[in-house]
């Protein structure tokens, strides 16, 4: 990133953020197996790693500094792609702690999950398995009751079923459907 984007720091981002020119923070994190295996080799879990991430932005206190700044997330490491299975048990449930619980604890406001099902590069990408069959990301993000502070990516053109029963099944997780037609 910062080959191709020199001056995309935070300390440039900040400078901006603070003119007041912006109404909105959306932090991406990384998909969640590559970065996993990154940290598994330093001894550092990935849930240490986000949760110092959104510690450094909270302790800049940008929502504080400046009224009516809404800070959010969007979270790309939850999906995962057809030819690999979803993660399972433990790991599953640490990744949505990480992902999810830990972003909302530390003060962001809403947390965007891609993707209820999108094709990417040959792959299709869903947080739950074909065909509305759930796996255990879906179940810990289900467990959660964060559902007015989370929501999902949904392409109509994308469906496992049909809209309508998509629909009902992501409304067990989210509150909020943001369309794309990519």
């Amino acid at each position: 990133m910062r080959t191709n984007h020199p001056l995309l720091t935070l300390a440039e981002v900040e400078q901006y953020v603070l003119t007041g020119a912006v109404d909105a923070v959306t932090v991406v994190t990384p998909r969640f197996n590559p970065f996993l295996a990154v940290y598994k080799q330093t001894g550092i879990s990935p849930d240490k790693v986000l949760q110092q991430r959104w510690m450094a932005l909270r302790i800049r206190s940008w929502d504080s500094r400046v009224p009516g700044l809404y800070i959010g997330a969007r979270e790309l490491g939850l999906a995962h792609p057809d030819n690999r299975p979803a993660l399972t048990g433990a790991d599953a449930e640490n990744a949505v702690k990480a992902r999810l619980d830990g972003p909302l604890r530390l003060g962001v406001g809403h947390v965007v999950l891609w993707t209820w099902k999108q094709n990417w590069s040959g792959t299709a990408w869903r947080l739950n398995d074909a065909g509305l069959r759930s796996n255990s990301v879906w179940d810990a993000l289900k467990a959660r009751k964060a559902l007015r502070r989370t929501g999902i990516t949904f392409n109509p053109r994308e469906v496992e079923v049909g809209i309508a029963e998509d629909l009902r099944e992501i409304a067990q997780v989210a509150s909020t459907v943001y369309l794309t037609t990519q």
